[in-house]
Formats: C-alpha cells, sequence, structure tokens
C-alpha cells in the first residue's frame, strides 16, 4: 500500500479533492478486507489528515472514520527509536516545543504538525518557556541553561558550567525573573539552584542534604517546593529556609505542580498512584 499510495501527506502529490479522496477509497478498501492487523492503514489515515492541502470535506470524512474521541491531532513521522521526552506549549496554544530521546529541540505548529524550526543546541536535557512567553530555556547534559528568545530566535548562554550534573528540571519564577534548576537525582551532589535571569548569576542552592528530583515555585514566588524521597520540602526561597515537610512514605518524587488556583500542590510519586496535595 505504501509503494502504490506514495507519501500521503505531500500536498504535490495530493493537491486536490479529488485526488484526496481517490487515496481516501483505496485506504477505505483496504481496512474493509484487511482481517488482521489494520493500524498501518489506519496510520495512513493519519498521513492523509495531516496533508497541508487537504479540503476540509475530506478532512470531516477522515475523522468521522477514525472517531470523534480518537481521532489524531496531527502525525509526523520519525524515528521509532527517537522518544519524547518534553512538550511545552505557548500560552496561545498555536505551537509547541518538543525534546525527544535525541537530545534536539523544536518547535510545531499545533493544528497541522508542521514542524516550525529545529534549535541548533546539542545534549539538550529539558526545556521550559518563561511565564511572560518570551524565553524559550533550555537545560543541557552539561549542565548550562540556554536562553532563545522565540521571537527572534536568538540564543544566550545564561550560565556556564556549574556542576557535572545534568539539568533535568527548569522553573520560572511567575514574573519570569527567576529560575531553579534541578538534576535527575543520579547525585547526592547536586542542589536545586536559583538564577537570576537578567544577569545569569547563580543567587541560592537549595536541599544540600537530600536528592532531589524535581522542584517548582509557589503561585507567588515566595515559597520552592522540591521533591525527593520519601516527601516534599517547602522552603523560604529568598533565605532558604526550610519550612516544612511532608513525608510521604517510601517514595520517589519526580514531579510537582501547583494547582489553577495558585492554592495546592500536588506530587506524583513514582511506582505509587497516590498524589499528595498540601494547602499553603
Amino acid at each position: 500500500m505504501g509503494e502504490r499510495l506514495g507519501d500521503l501527506t505531500d500536498p504535490q502529490r495530493y493537491p486536490s479533492k479529488e485526488s484526496q479522496l481517490e487515496a481516501l477509497q483505496t485506504l477505505k478498501m483496504f481496512l474493509e478486507h484487511e482481517t488482521q492487523d489494520t493500524g498501518w492503514i489506519r496510520s495512513g489515515l493519519v498521513r492523509l489528515w495531516s496533508n497541508p492541502a487537504l479540503d476540509p470535506l475530506v478532512r470531516e470524512e477522515i475523522e468521522t472514520m477514525v472517531g470523534a474521541d480518537n481521532r489524531p491531532i496531527w502525525w509526523t513521522q520519525v524515528n521509532d527509536a527517537i522518544e519524547p521526552i518534553e512538550f511545552v506549549f505557548l500560552p496561545d496554544g498555536k505551537s509547541f516545543f518538543s525534546l525527544g530521546s535525541d537530545e534536539v529541540v523544536k518547535q510545531w505548529e499545533t493544528l497541522n504538525g508542521h514542524l516550525i524550526r529545529t534549535f541548533p543546541i546539542e545534549k539538550a536535557s529539558a526545556l521550559t518557556v518563561s511565564p511572560d512567553s518570551q524565553l524559550l530555556t533550555i537545560g543541557k547534559l552539561d549542565g548550562t541553561i540556554t536562553l532563545v528568545d522565540i521571537t527572534s530566535g536568538r540564543s544566550s548562554l545564561l550560565v556556564g558550567k556549574t556542576s557535572p550534573e545534568p539539568i533535568s528540571k527548569i522553573s520560572y519564577d511567575p514574573e519570569s525573573k527567576y529560575l531553579l534548576t534541578c538534576g535527575p537525582g543520579d547525585s547526592s551532589n547536586e542542589t536545586v539552584k536559583l538564577f537570576e535571569v537578567s544577569t545569569g548569576a547563580l543567587l541560592r542552592e537549595y536541599s544540600k542534604d537530600r536528592i532531589t528530583y524535581t522542584a517548582i515555585f509557589s503561585s507567588t514566588g515566595k515559597d520552592i517546593i522540591t521533591g525527593h524521597i520519601p516527601g516534599v520540602r517547602f522552603w523560604d526561597a529568598e533565605h532558604e529556609n526550610l519550612l516544612e515537610e511532608w513525608i510521604g512514605g517510601e517514595c520517589l518524587i519526580d514531579n510537582l505542580a501547583v494547582s489553577s488556583n495558585g492554592q495546592v500542590p500536588a506530587s506524583r510519586m513514582r511506582r505509587i498512584s497516590v498524589d499528595m496535595a498540601y494547602p499553603f
């Protein structure tokens, strides 16, 4: 089928409604007569759906076939060995950034999956977007941080190598003035680091006595929350004082989030399907 239909996403091969309908009828025929695994045929539907020149009526028919609850947002062909690690959307939802296991950062259009640009930054290990939507921030395996102006695409080095530990988590304060970095929790030498964005200065370090897997700011930016084994800690961001610790058992806290109203953080425990919530 692949050789017969060619690249269904190519608008030059399938530029018109007629050519697209013909390809769709072929896919339907294969789908109706295939008695075993139809995944490869359905992937053809997704590829045709991703054609940027696709006629709206053809799109609607494909989405009806796939089902409203399971229809694809978009599809792109990548190396099967590349796994997604992280996705970060811009606030307008029109595009997002991805980081894969190939350690490459890319920006995509949300509606059609078009690749907008690939960032020439090697060994990326973490990424986030500043709350003011001005900066794409990329942490690297060598402990450095690169800031990319989202509008112009210009990049700058926020800070040089400060430790041999890679960066696995990055978090901004609500005003985009400061950011936190955290390593993957592979070493007791890791700490949560607080940087000033405008100067790149390393201001403070938290959780020096315990391996830390994740760190975020509270909704006010005055407190910092860190995840460990076996719980979460709450810090005074300005003075590095430990305010409180919540023990959650012998589990690893590797992700944290603050609720939309800013009142309650939740944590994810690896290997244990229980969430913790703590009111400020």
